[in-house]
This record gives C-alpha cells, structure tokens and sequence, in this order.
C-alpha cells in the first residue's frame, strides 16, 4: 500500500509535456498547471489550456520534489537505485546499467 501511494507521488512530479520528473524551478501556467522549467522555456502558452504562463513557481510541489526519492533513469536495464533529486544526474552518468550504443563501420 505504501509503495502504491509513493509511486501515485512521483507521478504527480512528472510533467504533462515531456513526462520527465520535474524538479526546481517548477513553473505554472495562471490556471494553475505545473511544468518542467525546460518545457516551460519552450512553450508560448500552457500546452493543457492555452492560458499565459504565470511568473510563478509551484513552491509546494518544488518542496514535495526535493523530499522524494527518484528511480534511476535506467531502472528498465534493471537498476534499482533510489535517488534524491539532487543525485540523479551524477548517479546516471555512473551507473552500471546505462546503455551504451555501439556504431559499427561496415568496411568493403
């Protein structure tokens, strides 16, 4: 059950446009949807309503994001560590189940 309740957490982090966990700053369109500040940086208007985009920041999700622990962003290849937001990227360019992609040269 706890497990279950966790994970419906970290969905309310993942943003609506590109569904990657969003971490501070995280932006809010003036109806009140949240994004990711890079997918706020791209976009005119809120992708869900078209309402402007505010210059507000969604402080209490930003302070649900820093207290949640985040699964690798291999956890398909099968890691199962749990990161705090702030662990995340120097856990991803470490960690032992990253992919790696091979390129081949075909010689004649």
């Amino acid at each position: 059950m706890e497990e279950t309740f966790y994970k419906d957490l970290l969905i309310e982090l993942e943003c609506p446009i590109c569904t990657s966990y969003m971490v501070p700053p995280i932006r809010q369109c003036s109806t009140g949807h949240s994004v990711c500040e890079s997918c706020r940086n791209k976009l005119q208007k809120c992708a869900l309503c078209q309402s402007n985009f505010s210059d507000s920041r969604n402080i209490s999700l930003e302070g649900l994001a820093v207290k949640m622990r985040y699964p690798c962003a291999y956890r398909v290849s099968g890691c199962t560590a749990s990161l705090a937001y702030n662990e995340r990227e120097g856990h991803k360019l470490n960690c032992r189940y990253k992919l790696f992609i091979f390129v081949f040269t075909i010689v004649p």
